[in-house]
């Protein structure tokens, strides 16, 4: 079948013109595209930065102050794209909270800093479901609290560790050359893409300059996960070794703490006994003469911190000074916030971003 073009006069066009132009009036506003924007939904968003109205300076400002913040310590790009997805579809961000847990299990640190009047949020999927770090709406959501993070606030962080230590080396083969271990199971591949994003997570905490406080088994090879080891290389850490026997755990229970800041080594106290009646893994000799080690209920019950622990991090964090910002970011311009819609950037591929972007630019988190 052929295709044609029917000839219209010019009174025609003129009549057209003037039915469309009625037809536009009549549109309801919800359905009338905005005159500042003219752009397919590929263009960068970038752009629309400069393009919101005068009710979303608050949004704008928070924003560019928090991508200054992230560009000043060197983060990852990829932040800055999430970090924006997730204000454009939100708006201003309340920073409220004092205190965020994540993986906060028996919530030791979450409980102390509420009973000091303090606003302290936990992060656990026993206690919500959304709470899982590994779903889009679980990152995102472990992303919005470090966010809702005061600058200078604290933020506990377990990751949890099942696959990291020793007692899981025959499963995982993780070792201190090969971090990531054996790929095709389950549980560790998980577990390496959980550490990718609570690096990023790391990063945003980083940035707004809080008091962190990293805890791992002192077998724990999560540390050599290589995202974690970038973010080592980019900024200043302190490590130390304590006891969780010293906070009235039921075992010794050796622990390494990572933090920005020198006075984590606070939390290393000197054990109350050399004797204790639990032990967290049982022995047995196998006939070619090898060790096997292996959790018992115990190992289970230590993961909870004691309450001790707990209060702990409210006094150390209240008797450390606060981190200084070398600019004020409030003025940040946009200037100062590289590039980030343009060049072959890492999209971190290990962490799995992919649907979390689409969620995100859906832009309904509202």
């Amino acid at each position: 079948m052929a295709l044609y073009h029917r000839k219209v006069s010019k009174k025609g066009k003129q009549a057209n013109l003037k039915a469309q132009r009625k037809m536009k009036r009549s549109l309801p506003l919800s359905r009338r595209k905005p005159k500042d924007v003219g752009e397919s939904v590929s263009t960068p968003l970038c752009r629309s930065l400069s393009k919101w109205s005068s009710t979303a300076d608050e949004t704008k400002k928070q924003l560019h102050g928090l991508l200054a913040k992230l560009g000043a310590v060197g983060a990852p790009t990829i932040l800055f794209q999430l970090m924006t997805f997730i204000f454009l579809g939100m708006g201003p961000i309340e920073e409220s909270l004092n205190c965020v847990e994540y993986f906060a299990g028996e919530q030791a640190v979450t409980t102390a800093w509420a009973e000091h009047g303090f606003a302290a949020c936990p992060f656990e999927i026993r206690l919500n479901p959304l709470a899982d770090i590994l779903s889009t709406k679980g990152f995102v959501l472990a992303l919005l609290m470090s966010i809702m993070l005061k600058d200078g606030g604290f933020a506990m962080i377990a990751t949890v560790c099942s696959t990291w230590v020793f007692v899981n080396r025959a499963t995982s083969r993780r070792s201190i050359w090969s971090p990531l271990g054996d790929i095709s199971v389950k549980s560790v591949a998980a577990g390496n893409e959980m550490v990718s994003r609570m690096a990023l997570i790391l990063w945003v905490l980083e940035a707004k300059k809080s008091f962190w406080l990293y805890e791992q088994p002192q077998t724990s090879l999560l540390w050599e996960h290589p995202r974690m080891q970038s973010f080592l290389k980019s900024n200043i850490v302190y490590k130390t070794h304590m006891w969780m026997g010293s906070y009235g755990g039921l075992s010794p229970k050796g622990t390494h703490l990572w933090a920005p800041c020198e006075q984590v080594s606070k939390f290393s106290l000197p054990l109350p006994q050399k004797e204790w009646d639990h032990q967290l893994v049982a022995k047995k000799v196998l006939p070619d003469g090898s060790v096997q080690v292996t959790g018992n209920g115990a190992l289970k019950q230590s993961q909870a911190y004691p309450k001790q622990f707990g209060k702990a991090t409210v006094c150390v964090w209240l008797n450390t000074p606060c981190r200084t910002f070398s600019t004020n970011y409030e003025k940040a311009s946009t200037k100062k916030i590289p590039s980030f819609w343009k060049g072959n950037m890492d999209k971190w591929a290990d962490a799995n971003l992919s649907d979390v972007m689409q969620f995100l630019s859906l832009g309904t988190l509202k």
